[in-house]
Formats: C-alpha cells, structure tokens, sequence
C-alpha cells in the first residue's frame, strides 16, 4: 500500500502543458501516460514492470490504443535495472521522499525530548549569571517548543543523477525538444562544485533556477559547463541580456528571433528529427492565435521562434 505522502504528487501544469512530447501525443496517450505515471509515484521505488500486458493494464487504455500510442508513451521511461523510469518523476519522488522523512524524523525527535521532560517547563540553573541582574534569582528559564530540533536536522540527502535528470530535462523542453544535454566530465565537475558550494540546494530549487533561466535573455545553447556554476543568478526569476532581473515573466521583445533552440538564421526549419510533431504544432500555433497571455507565458522556445512572440489582445 503506498504511504501517506504518496497520496498526492506535484503536478506542474505549465510544464506539462508545455511539453513538446506531451503535446504531440492524442489525448488518449496523454492519459494513459499520466496513469502510468501516478501507478509509479505509489510505489517503494518510482519504477514500473517491463511487462508489456501489465502495463496495458496500469495505462488504463484499451488494447487497441495500447498498440497504438504505447511506444510513444514508451519513450518517456528509461530502463533500470530491469525496470522502467521516468527520470523527472523520479527526482520529484525522491525529493517528496526526503522532506516526509526528514519532517518525521524530527516530529519523533521532538515527542521524544518532551517525553523525557514529562512535558514540563525545564529550569536550568545558571552559575555565571550575575546576582545584580534583574531577577536576581541565578536561575534561567528554558521553554522547548517544536521547533527545538530543527538545528539538528540531517541535510537533504541528494542524488548527482537527480540534478544531472534536471539539466537533460531542461534541455529537451527548452533547447532542443527530445534531445539530452551535453555531458562530460567537465559537466560533471562543475555541477559537483556547485552541489558543494550550495549543500542545502534541493532538486525543485534547482528546476525553478533552470526555469527561470529559459525565461531569460541568454545564448540557451551553451553548453552546461558554462553555466552551471552561476545557475544561482536564476533562482530569484528570469534576467536580461545584463544579467539584471527581467520586469515580467514574459520573454522581451528583444529576444523574438534569436537563435534559441538551434543554429541557423531565424525562421529556418528545424533539422530533421527535432520536428516535435504535427499535433505539437498545431496545439501551440491554435493556442497563439486564440489565448495570446498563455502562449506568452508557457509555450516552449520553439513553438515561440515558430509563431512569434504574440501581443496579448486588448
């Protein structure tokens, strides 16, 4: 049975909205993805079977549909261990994970110190006071309350994997649509630097500061390695070309036609093989045409280098 906390999972509208793979699927696919998705949530690992019947069963589509839509659905899982996994649920997982742990921990710690005090007011005797202060009594008064414990806290317990899943995440939906992100050891290092220098940073601190910077004015296709180590520009909203904070969460004017997604003058075509779908193009240029303020604000980088960035409608 799935625990307390796998009850609910976060459920990023905007993100999952503006998905080039989600929007390029029917809306019978975008469903049985979705079951699949909350049947992993509920289990001791995030994973799902390999079983290819089984899962027909946990998608809650029909056999027909499952042949049809099952191998697009497919390519959002990897294998593990014999296993299949969604790496961005999986980091969202695991960080719902440590916060339930940690915050039980801590309810234990604190029942505990007030059980050995039987609840009561605690009086400590205090030698150093001075017998001229205003009480005058040499005794100090300490009250526990329920945030007596929060000091001693572990810190979150995180996975290079987990962070390095953000990265590959923001560069399929922001960069280049189904594409992983450049990796080496040069990579590597600078996100182990990072985690380093920042030891409380969690997994969702570091996807809003990806966020944020695709909202911003920068050269998107850089490669990790340079701007991994400043990722922290980004963690209080979007900037500028001058690395000031942006007015609005809306791309400037300025930034319509630069070359976000790809090489190449503006306006030239996709390669062949980042086409993210004629359902995906349709969706988004319906979505520029009709709801201007929304495609403003969620729609990815190549559906605005493709339709343009649209003024909302009086």
């Amino acid at each position: 049975m799935a625990e307390r906390w796998q009850q609910w999972m976060p459920f990023h509208i905007d993100r999952w909205r503006g998905s080039a793979h989600v929007q390029a699927m029917r809306a019978a696919a975008r469903s049985g993805y979705l079951y699949l998705l909350a049947e992993a949530w509920q289990t001791s690992d995030c994973t799902l079977p390999l079983d290819n019947e089984e899962l027909q069963v946990l998608s809650g589509l029909r056999e027909d549909e499952w042949k049809e839509f099952g191998p697009r659905i497919l390519k959002r899982f990897i294998e593990v261990d014999g296993r299949l996994v969604n790496e961005v649920v999986k980091a969202e997982w695991a960080e719902a994970k440590r916060i339930f742990e940690s915050r039980s921990a801590s309810a234990k710690r604190t029942t505990a110190s007030r059980s050995s005090s039987g609840g009561r007011t605690v009086t400590v005797q205090s030698p150093s006071r001075r017998a001229d202060t205003i009480t005058g009594t040499g005794t100090s008064t300490e009250t526990k309350d329920k945030n007596s414990c929060a000091a001693d806290a572990a810190p979150p317990v995180r996975s290079l994997a987990e962070f390095r899943a953000e990265v590959d995440r923001h560069w399929s939906e922001h960069v280049r649509p189904g594409v992983q992100a450049p990796w080496d050891r040069s990579e590597d290092k600078h996100l182990r630097e990072l985690l380093k220098a920042m030891p409380s940073l969690t997994v969702l601190q570091f996807r809003e500061m990806l966020d944020n910077r695709a909202r911003s004015t920068v050269q998107h296709s850089d490669r990790p390695r340079k701007w991994l180590q400043s990722v922290s520009t980004y963690a209080n909203g979007p900037v500028d070309q001058y690395g000031k904070p942006m007015a609005t969460k809306a791309r400037p004017e300025s930034t319509v036609g630069m070359r976000l997604v790809r090489d190449g003058p503006p306006g030239e075509a996709m390669p062949e093989g980042d086409d993210p779908g004629e359902d995906a193009r349709g969706y988004w240029q319906s979505v520029a045409e009709r709801r201007p303020e929304e495609f403003n604000r969620a729609a990815p980088v190549w559906a605005k280098l493709a339709y343009g960035q649209v003024e909302a409608r009086a």
